[in-house]
């Protein structure tokens, strides 16, 4: 009797071992739950975010564009909440996304609260000096990598053309504007020619791949902005029209837990008009070449020299907010180029007359920091 009492006990304890063996070890059928690494924000600029319920978005916007945003959003509650960015709304609801010519955004910024949009301007003066300091650091602090590349465009638009004659703009309804603009369709094809062709010569090699001068270069500074210069930017505070930081977040779920796994962060700076202050962010490239282009044009017409002057003129830069490394940097010049144009042959009838018409020149960097960038 003892004995089979002590096979009984050996037998339930040797269950409850197996049994406290199986609880505290992972099912060997179901895979383990991996909680993701969180990272947070290297630099805190206080940046602006939204929050908007679903029952407020979806009376301005059509459902298709809100399901990226809201997962089974057609169960959703009026009351759930999302939160965006200001890089994320502009980028999602834009003009050329929406096909809409800006009312999505313009609905959605009126539901956004005063105290959300004072926030974009609250930061500008921090924004100004982080900008300022990291891209000033890119010529001292190389990259494992940088590439860039430029391009070049004119506004094509049937009314971006105005000429002048004798100080007065000749109207766009007339017969007169109508043969001038014949001419301006081939000095703009000179000019796009020459500008394009200088740029690509700048940046191509002879194989017509973009040029990696900063692999095995000593230095950076004749390929960032600013050109020779130690500088990328000379802008303050006063230069600037506007200066709006916003991060978005990479986030991962786990049993219902949002985890932040990677932060990026847009600066988008918008310069005040004015040579002086462009020249502190933009190089300039020498009018010589787009002159010499344009001397091909001589059985057309004669131009002897060009002015421009600055319109909007933006920077762009994004960062890994994790670290505050750098990632890419666009310049967008947008420009009006002013000249005299003397009709010769075909084109003689025309004599001088005053032509001007928008362009825009756009410089952009990529920027990768690591060995594996590199290669």
């Amino acid at each position: 009797m003892k004995k089979n009492s002590i096979r009984i006990i050996g037998a339930l304890l040797s269950l409850v071992i197996i049994l406290t063996a199986f609880s505290s070890c992972s099912n060997p059928f179901k895979p383990e739950k991996v909680i993701p690494n969180e990272v947070k924000l290297k630099t805190d600029l206080k940046d602006a975010s939204f929050t908007f319920t679903y029952g407020e978005l979806k009376k301005v916007i059509p459902l298709d564009k809100l399901a990226p945003l809201f997962e089974n959003y057609e169960e959703k509650n009026p009351d759930t909440e999302i939160t965006l960015s200001y890089n994320e709304i502009v980028t999602r609801f834009s003009p050329d996304v929406m096909k809409d010519d800006g009312k999505a955004l313009e609905d959605i910024w009126s539901l956004a609260s005063d105290e959300e949009l004072n926030a974009l301007k609250a930061n500008k003066k921090e924004v100004v000096d982080y900008f300022n300091n990291l891209v000033n650091d890119l010529k001292t602090n190389k990259p494992a990598k940088t590439e860039y590349n430029e391009d070049f465009w004119t506004d094509d638009s049937t009314d971006s053309v105005t000429f002048t004659k004798d100080g007065k703009e000749i109207d766009k309804s007339t017969d007169e504007y109508k043969a001038l603009r014949s001419a301006a369709v081939v000095y703009k094809k000179y000019v796009v020619d020459g500008v394009y062709g200088f740029l690509m010569g700048h940046i191509k090699d002879e194989n017509g791949d973009t040029k990696n001068l900063a692999e095995g270069s000593d230095s950076l500074d004749d390929i960032l902005y600013l050109w020779g210069e130690k500088d990328v930017s000379r802008l303050t505070y006063d230069d600037i029209e506007s200066a709006i930081s916003s991060v978005k977040k990479d986030v991962e779920t786990v049993d219902e837990k949002d985890y932040v796994t990677g932060l990026t962060r847009t600066v988008v700076i918008t310069l005040k008009p004015g040579e002086e202050t462009v020249k502190k962010a933009f190089s300039m490239h020498d009018k010589k070449p787009v002159l010499d282009e344009l001397k091909k044009s001589g059985n057309y017409f004669t131009v002897e020299d060009y002015d421009i002057s600055f319109g909007e003129c933006v920077i762009t830069a994004v960062f890994d907010a994790v670290t505050d490394e750098i990632t890419s940097l666009t310049y967008q010049k947008n420009m009006t180029v002013t000249t005299e144009i003397t009709g010769v042959n075909d084109f003689a009838s025309l004599g001088t007359v005053g032509l001007s018409f928008n362009c825009t020149d756009q410089m952009y960097y990529h920027f990768g920091w690591h060995t594996s960038e590199g290669e």
